[in-house]
């Protein structure tokens, strides 16, 4: 005779300080798949700030790298409005670009850390661009350095007088600005450490 028994754990039900325990040991992509479940699941998911994790977010290929103490840990790309580890990177052209926002916000808020850098390149749209830009500004995570390559005109001038958030560095690279209107481009937000531009 077979007797069955029903072999689910309450995961949920575990104190905080023992699920911290529990999650602490599980891969980034799990950590992100058990928080998208519920308000629940990523309240207790969330990490503790000093893990070390550092994130680069880049817009054109939709994509979130992440390393820890230098070394690379994995890198997950954005499709069918999620996070996905082991999808080929491809331009961010037909991804609904809230989502996307949301997506990485979420994600963020849960890891409890910083961008480290945003890469901005062509191709976009101006109202993809602003309203990529409009996320940027309503997003409560800190970001660290903003790279833009390949910048034209448009994209440099749109970023420089919409961006509001106070950042560390601002790099533009391979870009056919001429160097006095980089120059004399005011931007609209603080730049703390150094601006640095490489034609």
């Amino acid at each position: 005779m077979t007797i069955l028994i029903d072999s689910m754990f309450p995961l949920l039900c575990l104190p905080t300080s023992c699920f911290q325990n529990v999650t602490d040991m599980w891969e980034i992509i799990d950590l992100y798949n058990f928080s998208i479940l519920s308000q629940k699941a990523k309240r207790i998911s969330r990490r503790k700030q000093g893990n070390y994790l550092e994130v680069s977010l880049n817009i054109h290929k939709g994509s979130l790298y992440f390393s820890k103490r230098s070394r690379h840990v994995c890198t997950m790309v954005f499709g069918q409005n999620q996070f996905i580890v082991g999808r080929r990177e491809t331009p961010l052209r037909n991804v609904d670009i809230l989502s996307f926002i949301d997506a990485t916000e979420h994600f963020m808020d849960v890891l409890n850390c910083r961008i480290e850098r945003i890469k901005f390149k062509p191709p976009l749209t101006n109202d993809r661009l602003i309203m990529m830009i409009d996320c940027l500004n309503e997003m409560k995570t800190e970001i660290r350095a903003v790279e833009i390559k390949s910048a034209t005109w448009r994209i440099y001038e749109l970023f420089m007088n919409r961006f509001r958030k106070s950042i560390e560095q601002l790099c533009v690279f391979e870009s056919d600005l001429e160097s006095d209107e980089i120059v004399h481009t005011r931007p609209n937000f603080e730049i703390k450490k150094f601006f640095c531009s490489n034609p």
